[in-house]
């Protein structure tokens, strides 16, 4: 995630805007989203709710309007609403909201070395048609872009 990371970083030097946000930084208005201080936004694209406790154990999480993907698993949850997920102890709940381009690279043990090429991009995209979610890998260059299409949604595309 260092180049996600970097992004956001670059963002927050530039405007100010941090890169773990408050829920409430988006959305003032809504009374919910004070009241969910334990769990935060990690840019715009991602939702970070961690477990303070030692594993196994339920996190109530509450989503934004709109739809989110569990980071882990691509599984599609409706915004709006408060959720409860299993946390293993090791295993940080995230979700990323649909729509969202994530660049990731491959793991390193130090940001020292420069990353040549970025794989893969992990990102969720909405496109038309019926139901079910299917994965489309695009490949350019030394980038690779896997989306998941969530069809039930109309009106966006994936390109």
């Amino acid at each position: 995630m260092i180049p996600y990371i970097y992004s956001y970083a670059h963002v927050a030097q530039a405007t100010g805007l941090p890169m773990a946000r408050p829920m409430f930084l988006e959305d003032q208005t809504n009374a919910t989203a004070w009241q969910n201080d334990l769990q935060y936004l990690w840019g715009h694209e991602m939702l970070v709710a961690p477990n303070a406790a030692d594993g196994g154990n339920a996190v109530s999480v509450w989503l934004p309007t709109g739809t989110w993907y569990y980071f882990w698993d691509d599984k599609k949850y409706t915004g709006g609403t408060t959720t409860s997920i299993t946390a293993a102890t090791g295993v940080v709940p995230a979700f990323v909201r649909a729509g969202a381009i994530i660049p990731m690279a491959p793991f390193a043990k130090s940001t020292f070395f420069a990353v040549v090429t970025f794989t893969p991009y992990f990102g969720i995209c909405a496109a038309t048609a019926a139901a079910s979610a299917m994965q489309q890998t695009h490949v350019a260059a030394n980038l690779r872009i896997i989306v998941l299409i969530d069809k039930s949604v109309s009106g966006r595309h994936a390109t």
